[in-house]
């Protein structure tokens, strides 16, 4: 069977933006040609490929065919560029999906290398190192960097090392809230900072250094790590922030630690599609590479 690819094209834009509308207006048509699109391709199909709802869900055959569909254009790109038709001018697109503090921290330093020497170009996921994963088995990107250790179907794992966290506060804040020291008490009475509702690294230390358990604290929600660490520096709120970021500030008392030498540990891990993608290989190289000197083992 062969499949339209404007069919296909219509319906992956369908599938990455989450709507008809954005759809079209990324593709430059009307949005009854884009539904007629998606329609025929599963009429041809026989499948429901797209469940029309708010929001737009993805049924189990929608997510197989957007992962062919990605797969199919990265391909694609890297034999036109391998037999020289792409003259050396045309970009090659890789999704990925990561967490935020791995997205600052240290992402780009690994590819730093890569990304200058090669047309990459970066279509990037950004969610909770619990959920990145998902991105991947819905088929909407072709690596991710999670939390989970669990290999999915059709891809391969592997361990990265950990980041490590430490609850820290400003001088300010100290000298606020914690002049008779940090304990189980006063902890739960001042302000701290999540990043989102999904956030669970503040409730992590809590338990595991003070047996607090219900996470019942006053907290501010700011799902921006460079305001998040802005909130922290300005002395309005503790947070859990990762050693690679806070080095600096550490070591010259910019910001101190709630409990010296507690840190709470994120396992990471790289997953990615078997397919046989060496633009694929080359950013898993780069970030193996990088994680191997800079995250802690696991």
């Amino acid at each position: 069977m062969n499949l339209n690819n404007a069919q296909l094209k219509a319906f992956a834009a369908v599938a990455d933006s989450h709507n008809f509308e954005r759809a079209a207006t990324t593709l430059h048509i009307t949005q009854s040609a884009i539904s007629q699109r998606v329609k025929l391709l599963e009429d041809r199909l026989g499948k429901l490929l797209i469940i029309r709802g708010q929001p737009l869900s993805l049924t189990l055959a929608g997510e197989r065919l957007l992962s062919f569909y990605k797969q199919q254009q990265l391909l694609e790109c890297e034999l036109l560029d391998a037999i020289g038709e792409n003259e050396g001018s045309d970009f090659t697109t890789l999704a990925l999906a990561l967490n935020a503090d791995s997205l600052t921290a240290w992402f780009f330093d690994a590819l730093q290398n890569l990304m200058e020497n090669t047309n990459l170009l970066l279509d990037l996921r950004v969610c909770d190192q619990n959920l990145t994963h998902h991105y991947l088995r819905k088929g909407e990107v072709l690596g991710c960097i999670s939390a989970v250790a669990n290999t999915m179907q059709g891809c391969r794992t592997i361990a990265l090392g950990a980041m490590t966290y430490r609850a820290v506060a400003s001088p300010v804040y100290f000298q606020r809230y914690f002049q008779q020291g940090v304990d189980a008490h006063t902890v739960q009475q001042v302000p701290a900072v999540d990043f989102d509702q999904l956030d669970q690294l503040q409730n992590e230390y809590l338990l595991n250094e003070f047996n607090i358990a219900n996470g019942n604290y006053p907290k501010h929600r700011v799902p921006s790590v460079d305001a998040y660490m802005s909130l922290i520096s300005r002395g309005l709120a503790w947070g859990m922030l990762p050693d690679m970021l806070i080095e600096s500030q550490l070591s010259n008392q910019e910001l101190l630690e709630l409990s010296p030498g507690v840190v709470v540990t994120v396992p990471l891990y790289w997953h990615c599609s078997l397919i046989k993608s060496f633009t694929l290989k080359r950013v898993e190289l780069a970030v193996i590479k990088y994680c191997q000197n800079r995250l802690s083992p696991l």
